[in-house]
């Protein structure tokens, strides 16, 4: 069943409807109603329903809005590099598994680097060009010096 493309009320509905039939099951013996297909398929629903609304849930909790916007300029501010970077915002991206990313390209590349996105690192912390654009995580180590 394609629950993906249902609305949060209709799968709150369904799953209801399933807990409601498997309780008529259960009425009729608990021998009777472990064996029964309908009362398998109603677990297993009920099992896919409560997954998709915990996807829904943990996405909407991780898609907190970016506190910047494409065409910001900003600055790493942390390790006394605040004076010392300037990067102009290029694209935002909203993760459900994992932080909110920027990509930033930097004019003024600071000393010491921001933490890069996971998207970034596959290859390790020494192969990243920060001299292109590149994914950071969006944190609070970012700070806004001119707004778009």
């Amino acid at each position: 069943m394609p629950f993906k493309k249902l609305s949060t009320d209709e799968l709150n509905s369904r799953l209801a409807a399933c807990r409601a039939d498997m309780d008529k099951l259960r009425s009729y013996g608990a021998s009777w109603a472990l064996d029964c297909r309908e009362m398998r398929i109603n677990e297993d629903n009920v099992f896919h329903i409560n997954n998709e609304l915990r996807r829904r849930q943990v996405e909407e909790q991780n898609s907190r809005s970016s506190a910047f916007k494409v065409g910001d300029l900003i600055c790493f501010n942390a390790a006394g590099m605040r004076k010392k970077s300037l990067g102009l915002v290029v694209a935002l991206k909203s993760l459900v598994s994992d932080r909110n990313a920027i990509q930033v390209q930097w004019a003024v590349i600071p000393e010491l680097k921001p933490r890069v996105h996971n998207l970034e690192y596959a290859g390790g912390w020494s192969e990243v060009d920060h001299s292109i654009a590149t994914w950071y995580q969006d944190d609070d180590w970012f700070e806004v010096v001119k707004q778009n």
